[in-house]
């Protein structure tokens, strides 16, 4: 479920057509977990996605070796903390309240979207490299 988003132009806008896009996309493909990429390329320093995630689907204990910030855009996510597997503190961001959050990198989370799909902005630094993330 990862598709780009190209444009003709020099600026790139997003709107609600790219959810649905991207949610119709997922349902037709029986998917709970994709992304639309903003950045042009997997090496560019600014990693860019729209990612809708389904209530059925956990991401779960990862960290990153880099900061990331998530923005909820439509429903609401559940972002788990832990330190050596235990429990931190759970962070709600909803749409229309605290709607985004800025995670220190290393700090090891679980991710959930806490009834049907979830949008969100996620950005993060490039390039892009499968060992960024470390699943625990």
């Amino acid at each position: 479920g990862c598709y780009y988003f190209k444009s003709e132009k020099y600026f790139k806008i997003i709107d609600k057509k790219i959810y649905k896009f991207l949610i119709n996309k997922l349902e037709k493909n029986n998917l709970d977990l994709g992304r639309v990429c903003i950045h042009d390329k997997d090496h560019d320093i600014i990693q860019a996605m729209l990612i809708a995630l389904n209530s059925r689907f956990l991401v779960k204990n990862h960290f990153h070796n880099s900061p990331e910030i998530i923005q909820v855009l439509q429903g609401s996510l559940e972002i788990k903390t832990y330190t050596k597997n235990k429990l931190m503190e759970t962070i709600i961001l909803k749409d229309n309240e605290k709607f985004m959050c800025r995670l220190t990198n290393k700090v090891v989370h679980s991710v959930k979207s806490i009834n049907g799909w979830c949008v969100f902005f996620e950005i993060a630094s490039g390039p892009f490299n499968n060992e960024k993330t470390i699943y625990v």
